[in-house]
């Protein structure tokens, strides 16, 4: 069996995705509706995240943007890993939302895949994750990690 949890760690991607009440009123159309929010087609959608990431990846490079701006935080992706690998989903539910947002961005949210896929493993009898690579990666402004578990 294959069991896939999809996401990043921290990363506060709200230059691309902006929290709701913040966007501009184009964007929280599309938000809300996608091409049928009539602000803009998918084409130009897609080019706008394209030119907003182009920015956003040079705003890093030049220090416009820094790791506390995007909340890239190694210290919280490496203690989510570590509870991850022991598969303690109890733990794992129990992480507060507000402080991962807080500690880790918006985009920490997506760790609810992560665990999604970890409790079908278990669910499925199959091991735990025990091996796991991680980076800091300002560059594209996410914390990269991934984990698998051996062939049972």
């Amino acid at each position: 069996m294959l069991y896939i949890g999809s996401g990043g760690l921290s990363h506060h991607p709200t230059r691309y995705y902006p929290l709701p009440g913040e966007a501009t009123p184009s964007v929280a159309a599309w938000q809300l509706a996608g091409p049928q929010g009539g602000s803009l087609s998918e084409p130009q959608w897609l080019g706008k995240l394209y030119e907003d990431h182009v920015t956003g990846a040079d705003m890093l490079i030049s220090g416009k943007r820094t790791e506390a701006d995007i909340r890239l935080n190694p210290e919280f992706d490496r203690e989510f890993m570590a509870r991850f690998t022991t598969g303690d989903l109890d733990a794992l539910a129990a992480l507060d939302a507000d402080e991962c947002f807080a500690r880790a961005g918006i985009g920490s949210l997506e760790l609810h895949t992560w665990i999604a896929a970890l409790a079908a493993q278990c669910a499925a009898g199959g091991p735990l994750p025990s091996r796991q690579i991680y980076a800091p990666t300002l560059e594209y402004g996410i914390g990269y990690g991934m984990a698998w578990s051996p062939p049972p």
